[in-house]
């Protein structure tokens, strides 16, 4: 927030922040004091409305929990780590840490020589290396080879109790097979745990565009290039063409969450692996809806469908449900 004016910043409310509220996760929110403020009772006074407006937004439960800082002088700022670590310590008594196995998945990185590291929090009881663990959102089961902190960098400590949060190596081959917010168990205990939170949906492609090597002979070259640098990227799908192009031969079918997703990517496979590759036009899917009820989606033109059948149904396209957040002053 943002003591100048007494409003909250629409830049410290974005998506994140009203997901965690929705899913009842604990916030702590942080006023940033503006030093030009000269005046000592202006100054508390724009705290105050500050703090009872984020209290009235569900930001905190009292408004003596907001915490004022200063970048500028330093005021303040040896107090944040010790109030996020009372308010997100958790509890570490023994009972926890005897109980099934439980860790919630934070995030996952591609290693080329280990697979995918997944982050993990303990939430209860303890993981060691050679454990066999399962996630409760994907199949089969896993080794732990190497687990330990971040401190930033990994400090291998072979064990793990409950509110710990660490770095996990098990022989992933990829990022997809650790799910943010999946549940990691020990396999013997999978069909018995409950899971920490409720496995979010997985991200569904908003636009889809199909790529072409420049030879047909070097498909191989450029599916393997693709294949490596979606192994970092759950959000890419990847499939190949139903049937080869008549003027570009064999292709593959990415879907992508906008059209930056598909500029980066396609930046990072000409930087990284040296492939020249011909992207198509993205595209979103559509949806065709019969009289019947039956609905088929439409990802490629060349699936699109004939006069007599879209003649016979609805097509529909994707809308944006979108909200916006801005200051006060801003609106009319």
């Amino acid at each position: 927030g943002d003591a100048v004016s007494g409003l909250v910043s629409p830049l410290c409310v974005p998506r994140t922040i009203h997901v965690a509220l929705q899913a009842d996760w604990l916030v702590r929110p942080v006023l940033l004091v503006n030093q030009e403020m000269t005046e000592l009772t202006e100054l508390l006074t724009a705290q105050v409305e500050t703090a009872l407006d984020l209290a009235a937004r569900g930001f905190c439960d009292d408004p003596e929990e907001v915490l004022a800082v200063s970048a500028k002088t330093g005021e303040g700022i040896d107090d944040v780590l010790p109030a996020v670590i009372r308010a997100f310590g958790g509890r570490h008594d023994d009972a926890v840490r005897a109980a099934p196995l439980r860790c919630r998945v934070l995030d996952a990185r591609y290693d080329a020589t280990r697979g995918a590291i997944a982050v993990v929090q303990v939430v209860d009881g303890s993981i060691k290396e050679g454990d066999r663990v399962a996630f409760l959102g994907g199949a089969g089961d896993h080794a732990v080879q190497e687990i330990g902190l971040l401190a930033p960098a990994p400090l291998r400590t072979k064990w793990l109790p409950a509110g710990c949060v660490g770095y996990l190596v098990a022989g992933l081959r990829d990022v997809r097979e650790a799910r943010i917010g999946d549940t990691l168990c020990l396999a013997t205990q999978r069909d018995a745990t409950e899971p920490v939170d409720p496995l979010p949906e997985a991200a569904a492609p908003g636009l889809y565009a199909s790529v072409f090597p420049p030879d047909g002979a070097a498909f191989e070259d450029m599916e393997r290039a693709v294949n490596r640098l979606a192994l970092n990227d759950a959000a890419v799908s990847v499939q190949k063409e139903a049937k080869p192009r008549a003027a570009l031969g064999p292709g593959l079918r990415l879907g992508f969450l906008g059209l930056l997703h598909l500029d980066v990517f396609r930046q990072r496979l000409r930087d990284e692996f040296g492939a020249d590759v011909l992207f198509t036009a993205p595209h979103v899917p559509y949806k065709l809806r019969h009289r019947d009820g039956a609905e088929i989606w439409i990802e490629a033109m060349d699936d699109w469908p004939d006069v007599a059948s879209a003649k016979d149904g609805t097509i529909l396209e994707p809308v944006v449900d979108l909200q916006v957040a801005a200051p006060r002053e801003h609106l009319s």
